[in-house]
């Protein structure tokens, strides 16, 4: 085999792994999605931050979503009670046990009792 023809090779070869790796890592990640998806281990925990609070969603015993300020609202403001915190990561999860994807709208906010302020 020439030099070339050894270089072409190579390339090929690389370029191969390359591409399967790519597809892997996202295979990987919708089936990771999925399982959160379909698991019945998902909670949520409060936790303060230096204004106000914020809430985590973990997902067999790893954490999926961590969220320090109100989503759909601009700005970075966090919930300015546990309770609004808590009640918010709570719709979360339901939507995860649903297989919905995680988001939320202002209308969703608005119904648990959080106004843009």
């Amino acid at each position: 085999m020439t030099i070339t023809n050894w270089k072409r090779a190579l390339t090929v070869a690389l370029l191969t792994v390359c591409i399967a790796a790519c597809n892997n890592e996202v295979d990987t990640n919708a089936h990771a999605y999925q399982q959160h998806a379909d698991s019945n281990r998902v909670e949520v925990y409060t936790f303060p931050t230096q204004q106000g609070f914020g809430y985590s969603i973990v997902v067999d015993h790893k954490e999926f979503i961590r969220q320090d300020c109100i989503p759909v609202i601009q700005g970075n403001k966090p919930f300015p009670t546990e309770l609004m915190a808590a009640q918010t990561g709570k719709l979360v999860a339901q939507k995860i046990r649903n297989n919905e994807l995680p988001t939320l709208t202002l209308q969703e906010l608005n119904k648990l009792g959080i106004t843009q302020q």
